[in-house]
C-alpha cells in the first residue's frame, strides 16, 4: 500500500473534537502517521489516492494492557502474534516474560519478519520468589535498586511487582522507578493495595488485587480454590470498600480488572467442550488450558460454579462504582492463560466492561486512549488524531451503539499499513501447523 492516501469513513471514534458527528470523515495518512483528520476534502491534497470506505467506522488500534508473550505456556510463541493484529490489537503491554525472549520477539515484529502488535514490555516480574521463567527473586533493598536500574537500561517501558514481594521491597522498587519516571503495576498479595497505593504504584493488575484488602485475614492468594467463595462473603458496599475506591481515584491509579479471566473460570464447564479456539490455537496449548483450568476447578461442583458466577457479578458491579467515582479503567486480558485467545479476548474484555456498566465509549477508551495514557504514549497512539501513528481499524457497524460490532473488523492498519484479518488469521494457523 502507498505511504500516502486518504480514506473516507462514515465516522471516526476517538477523533475528539477534530470532526463533527453525522458527517463523513477523511483520514489523511502519510508515512505511517495521521496527517489530517477532517470532515472535508477541502485543504487535502488532490493528487493523493482517495479510498472509499464510507460505510465503515474507524476506531483507534486496540491496546491489550496485560499479556504474556514469551512465558511458559506451551505453544504460545511467535506464531500467535498475527492473531493479535487480526483482531485489531495494534499494541500490547507484556507484563511478565523473559527479558531477552521478549526483546527478540519485539525485534522480529519490528523488522517485519512476523506481523504483530507493537510491543511494550516490563521484563521479568519482580517477586519474592522465582517459580517460573520471566520472574526474579528480590529479597534485599540493594537487589531491588540494582534491578530497577538494570531494567531501565534494558529499555523496559514499565515494571511489574508480583504477589510474593514483601512490602518493604515493593516500596524500594516503586520509589526507585519513580526517579526514572517508570510506571509500576502490581499483581498484589503480600503487599496490600493500600500499601502499594501509599508507596506510589501506578496501576493494579486484576480486580482481586484490590478486593484482597477487604478480606478478613491476611490470606491474599489469587490462586486459592475458595477465591470466589471469599469474594461472595465480602461486603463490597461497605465503608472500607468505598474508602479503598476513593484512594484509587484520588491517587490516579490505573485499574486493569482483567474481567475476562474470571469470565473464563465461571464458564469453564462450557468452554472445555468448545472448539471455538481452533484452528488458530496449537493443540499443545489448548491441552494445557484444559489441564490447568481443570486443576484449578477440579473439586468444584455445580454450587461452586454458581457461587463463582454471583461473585463475578459482584466484581463487575464494584468496578462500575470505581469507574463512576472517576477511576481510570484500562483493558487487559492475561493472554494466553486458559481460554484467552490473542486479540479475541480483548474484544471480550471490552464487552464485559460495557456489561459492567461502562458506557460503550468508555469501554472502548479503556483499550485505546486510557491505555495509551497508562503507557505514557499519548503522543503516539490511542486516538485518531493528527500527528499520531496511523493505527486504526475499519468496522462494519457503530460500536458506540452496539458494542458487539467491535468484532466486525474489515481491515486493520498499523502505522498506515493495511492488513486483512482473514490473511493474518490464516498465517497464524499455518505457523501453528508448522510448529
Amino acid at each position: 500500500m502507498k505511504d500516502e492516501y486518504i480514506i473516507r469513513v462514515q465516522r471516526a471514534v476517538g477523533a475528539g473534537n477534530a470532526v463533527s458527528p453525522g458527517e463523513p470523515v477523511y483520514l489523511h495518512v502519510k508515512k505511517g502517521y495521521f496527517a489530517n483528520v477532517t470532515n472535508s476534502l477541502q485543504g487535502l491534497p488532490s493528487n493523493v489516492e482517495l479510498i472509499d470506505e464510507s460505510n465503515q467506522t474507524a476506531l483507534p488500534g486496540l491496546i491489550d494492557m496485560h499479556v504474556h508473550l514469551t512465558r511458559e505456556e506451551p505453544g504460545a510463541e511467535i506464531n500467535l502474534a498475527p492473531l493479535y493484529l487480526a483482531h485489531g490489537v495494534t499494541s500490547v503491554r507484556d507484563v511478565g516474560s523473559d527479558l531477552q525472549a521478549i526483546k527478540r520477539m519485539r525485534s522480529e515484529v519490528e523488522s517485519g519478519a512476523v506481523p504483530g502488535p507493537r510491543i511494550f514490555f516490563c521484563g521479568p516480574q519482580l517477586n519474592g520468589k522465582a517459580f517460573r521463567p520471566g520472574m526474579c527473586n528480590l529479597q534485599k533493598t540493594a537487589e531491588a535498586q540494582d534491578k530497577v536500574k538494570e531494567l531501565r537500561k534494558e529499555g523496559v517501558h514499565a515494571l511489574k511487582i508480583y504477589d510474593h514481594l514483601r512490602p518493604e521491597i515493593a516500596r524500594v522498587v516503586i520509589e526507585e522507578a519513580r526517579k526514572f519516571n517508570l510506571p509500576v503495576c502490581g499483581h498484589l498479595g503480600e503487599t496490600t493495595a493500600r500499601e502499594a497505593i501509599g508507596f506510589g504504584i501506578s496501576g493494579l493488575e486484576h480486580l482481586t488485587s484490590l478486593v484482597f484488602d477487604l478480606f478478613n485475614d491476611e490470606l491474599r492468594n489469587p490462586f486459592s480454590q475458595d477465591l470466589f467463595q471469599r469474594i461472595s462473603e465480602t461486603d463490597l458496599d461497605s465503608l472500607a470498600a468505598g474508602q479503598l475506591c476513593d484512594s484509587v481515584v484520588s491517587r490516579g491509579i490505573f485499574i486493569d480488572p482483567t474481567l475476562v479471566v474470571y469470565d473464563r473460570i465461571v464458564r469453564f464447564p462450557a468452554l472445555k467442550s468448545s472448539d471455538r479456539e481452533s484452528p488458530f490455537i496449537p493443540k499443545i496449548l489448548s491441552s494445557y488450558w484444559l489441564d490447568r483450568m481443570g486443576r484449578f476447578t477440579g473439586k468444584w461442583d455445580h454450587q461452586d460454579f454458581e457461587i463463582a458466577k454471583r461473585s463475578f457479578e459482584q466484581l463487575k458491579a464494584w468496578l462500575k462504582v470505581i469507574q463512576s467515582k472517576g477511576g481510570q479503567i484500562i483493558a487487559g486480558t492475561d493472554t494466553p492463560n486458559p481460554y484467552l485467545v490473542p486479540g479475541r479476548s480483548l474484544h471480550d474484555e471490552i464487552k464485559l466492561l460495557a456489561e459492567a456498566g461502562l458506557a460503550n465509549e468508555m469501554a472502548i477508551g479503556a483499550a485505546t486512549v486510557v491505555a495509551a495514557k497508562a503507557l505514557n504514549q499519548t503522543k503516539e497512539i490511542g486516538a485518531i488524531e493528527i500527528g499520531k501513528r496511523a493505527d486504526f481499524l475499519l468496522i462494519d457497524g457503530n460500536p458506540l451503539d452496539d458494542i458487539f460490532s467491535i468484532e466486525k473488523i474489515s481491515a486493520v492498519f498499523k502505522e498506515g499499513v493495511r492488513y486483512q484479518p482473514e490473511t493474518l488469521a490464516l498465517m497464524a494457523m499455518e505457523m501453528t501447523l508448522n510448529e
